[in-house]
Formats: C-alpha cells, sequence, structure tokens
C-alpha cells in the first residue's frame, strides 16, 4: 500500500510543478463560467422559471459541473496509452504492483492537484465577483459517496478506454467519441431538466447520470427523501460494479494480446 501513496504524492506534485498547464487549465475553467452566467443569463432573459429550475440553481449546477469535470479530468485513458506505445507497461507488469491501483493512485493524485489549483479559485470568482453562494444539502455522507463513487466511476471508464490501446496504436478517436457522449448525456453541458422526457427516462439509470448529475444534485440538496438518495447511489453502486469487472476481464485478456514496437 506505501508504494500506492509515493505514486499518489508523486502525480500530485506533478500538478504543482507543470504550473503553465494547470494555469491554463484554471482559466479556461474561469472564462467558461463567466460565458455561461452571460448566456443562461440572456436565456432566461425577464423569465423566472425554465423547465422548473431557476437561473441561479441551472447557473450554480453548470458551474459545479464544469468545475468537477475539469478536476476529474485526469487522462488515465491517455496514460494507460503512452504506457503501452513507449513500451514501459512493461516494467509495471513485471513489477509487483497492480497497473488498475497504479492508474488510480495517479489518478488521485491528480485530482487533488486540481481540487486545489482548479476549485478554490473557481469558489473565489463565484462569490465575490458573481456573488453566489452554494445551497449546499445537509445530508453530506451522501454528498461525499456520491462524490467518491462518481470519480470510480469515471476513472474505470477511462481505465477501459485506455487498455483499448493494447490492441490499436492510437486511441484518440475512441477518446474523442467518449468525450463527447460523456459531456452530452451525463448534464455537463445542459441540465437533464432541458432533455426531452423520454431521453430522460432513458438516461435514468444509465452509467452517465451515474458520473455527475447525480453527485450534483445530492450536493445541491435537490432530492425529495432518503429513498431517492439511495436509489440513486444504489444506481452508482451498480455501474460501479460492472465497470469493475469489466476492467479486471479486459485487462486480463489485454496483457495476452500486447504486442511492445520494438520488443
Amino acid at each position: 500500500m506505501k508504494q500506492y501513496l509515493y505514486i499518489l504524492k508523486g502525480a500530485m506534485q506533478s500538478n504543482f510543478a507543470y504550473r503553465a498547464a494547470t494555469l491554463i487549465n484554471l482559466s479556461a475553467n474561469l472564462l467558461y463560467i463567466i460565458i455561461l452566467y452571460y448566456l443562461w443569463q440572456a436565456i432566461y432573459a425577464d423569465k423566472e422559471q425554465l423547465n422548473g429550475l431557476t437561473f441561479e440553481h441551472t447557473f450554480l449546477y453548470l458551474v459545479i459541473a464544469a468545475t468537477l469535470f475539469n478536476i476529474y479530468r485526469t487522462f488515465t485513458d491517455y496514460h494507460i496509452s503512452f504506457d503501452v506505445t513507449s513500451g514501459d507497461i512493461v516494467n509495471y507488469l513485471l513489477k509487483p504492483i497492480d497497473y488498475q491501483l497504479y492508474c488510480m493512485s495517479r489518478s488521485l493524485g491528480r485530482i487533488c492537484g486540481n481540487f486545489i489549483m482548479i476549485l478554490i479559485p473557481t469558489a473565489l470568482l463565484m462569490y465575490f465577483v458573481l456573488g453566489m453562494t452554494l445551497p449546499v444539502d445537509q445530508n453530506w455522507f451522501f454528498s461525499i459517496t456520491s462524490f467518491v463513487l462518481a470519480w470510480l466511476i469515471i476513472f474505470m471508464l477511462d481505465y477501459i478506454i485506455g487498455l483499448v490501446s493494447f490492441y490499436t496504436q492510437s486511441i484518440w478517436g475512441i477518446f474523442q467519441t467518449r468525450e463527447s457522449l460523456v459531456v452530452v448525456f451525463s448534464g455537463v453541458l445542459i441540465p437533464f431538466a432541458f432533455f426531452p422526457q423520454w431521453l430522460q427516462d432513458i438516461l435514468e439509470f444509465s452509467p452517465f447520470v451515474a458520473m455527475y448529475y447525480t453527485p450534483i444534485t445530492l450536493l445541491m440538496g435537490q432530492v425529495a427523501d432518503t429513498t431517492q438518495a439511495l436509489v440513486m447511489i444504489a444506481n452508482q453502486l451498480f455501474w460501479l460494479g460492472v465497470f469493475f469487472v469489466i476492467c479486471r476481464v479486459f485487462f486480463k485478456k489485454a496483457t495476452q494480446v500486447i504486442t511492445i514496437n520494438g520488443g
């Protein structure tokens, strides 16, 4: 377990080492928030509500979604692809470590760095510049649990995409497809309330809902009762179990067909 903590620490330190990249990411997020503010302000105009949501609720939801998306975005899939194409994957396979736990530690380290470098400045912008605060739910247990489960689901999806590189030289097309599907159908770009009802019904128990919509909804206290919260958490646990099984089986199969360039 100690070696994974070292990996986590190293990944976190790398975030602070590459200050320019982190600053660009933060600046892009802050600029996106400002654009969101004026865009949705124009959409609401003189309207009090749209699809049952006020401007404040919609804007806060989208800000949290965009910020969370940037925090959870650790490019695990691309790192795995690089390990494979560079041949470094052999070193990890020969060492007495679990490669999935190694990747998870690396991802968590970057998330910790992103949390400090992105979340805090964003929160300060929201409070001091836009004068908005978050109406947090009192049930922190459900909120924190949901955020952890959401990260694990997102990580495992990235991990699965990364394992495709064991079979192909490039995962760029798959990466872009997955990125587009997640941004649209997980509610990062548009709240679910603005989706057609038939699409909401389809996505209600999908892995997309479990990634961003569930933790944000619980955080903002937009859940009817404890039963609904438990159903949403159960959906996350279900998809976490499905993705975990896929990860283990896929990795075992992938390592049997891997070809190292120049090897």
